[in-house]
């Protein structure tokens, strides 16, 4: 994927600050929200992030049904950010969930 690792599912809120801090980034899908109210999370988060230290840029792209959110001090690139995103559309397509962030990186199923 371009110098880019797989996505995976992390649903572990308390790690996204490390997270950014080494430089990742996140991507959620739409979905990923459920029924939760997509704009109020991401305003908590962005709360949350700040009180670490951390200085964010969030990125809703409506037309891709995905939120970016990027440590301000290590921003992806564009291509970095289409990667992942038609990735996540080919997933999408296929109709495949994320893997687990033990599977992606492993490439075994837990």
């Amino acid at each position: 994927m371009d110098g880019v690792a797989e996505p995976y599912r992390q649903r572990d809120a308390d790690l996204y600050a490390g997270e950014l801090l080494n430089g990742k980034w996140l991507v959620f899908r739409y979905e990923d929200f459920g029924d939760l109210d997509r704009l109020l999370c991401l305003a908590v988060l962005e709360v949350d992030l700040a009180d670490a230290g951390i200085d964010t840029t969030i990125v809703d792209l409506p037309r891709k049904g995905v939120v970016l959110v990027a440590n301000k001090a290590q921003l992806p690139t564009f291509e970095q950010v289409q990667s992942v995103v038609d990735r996540i559309e080919y997933d999408r397509f296929m109709d495949r969930e994320l893997r687990s962030e033990f599977a992606a990186k492993t490439g075994r199923h837990p």
